[in-house]
């Protein structure tokens, strides 16, 4: 249930419970207790929700920019009828297409700290995207989180088999 993408409650409090004397375990498990309410979005979850702003950020983080020329005007216009933006993300490494670009590759690669990195960039460097980032990057912290339990309960029950096995 954990790594389904929904709530987690009824297998937490049972976790919880039986992990009761391994306080590093349990002190994982406290940690990402609130996810289990709503539970933490999978890989493919998390690219779909990515996806569904990446739009409205690089809209927002051009919002209001100096426009200088009739080129940059009708470029502005043009992209906001057209979604317009480079695929290698390599030109400008501070640009939001390129901080949109590589969140995007870093989530195919489910290198999500890597991911959460360009995220937290994005929000810094484009104030204005600042609202929208928020509840992204509270759901990609979530999600690694949840892995990091993953991660730490699959040890902990690997120490356990090798222990019953000596």
């Amino acid at each position: 249930a954990i790594e389904s993408g929904t709530a987690f409650t009824h297998e937490f409090s049972a976790l919880l419970t039986s992990l009761d004397k391994n306080d590093e375990i349990r002190n994982t498990l406290l940690s990402v207790e609130e996810n289990s309410q709503e539970g933490a979005l999978t890989n493919d979850m998390l690219q779909t929700e990515f996806s569904n702003i990446k739009n409205e950020l690089i809209r927002l983080s051009t919002d209001g920019a100096e426009e200088s020329k009739l080129y940059d005007q009708i470029f502005r216009e043009l992209s906001s009828l057209i979604k317009i933006r480079k695929l290698d993300g390599e030109n400008n490494n501070k640009s939001i297409i390129s901080y949109v670009y590589n969140v995007e590759t870093y989530l195919r690669q489910e290198k999500l700290d890597e991911a959460l990195e360009y995220s937290l960039l994005i929000r810094n460097d484009y104030p204005k995207t600042e609202k929208l980032m928020q509840q992204w990057i509270a759901q990609l912290e979530a999600s690694i989180l949840t892995r990091r339990l993953i991660s730490s309960l699959q040890t902990h029950a690997e120490t356990i088999a090798n222990n019953l096995t000596e």
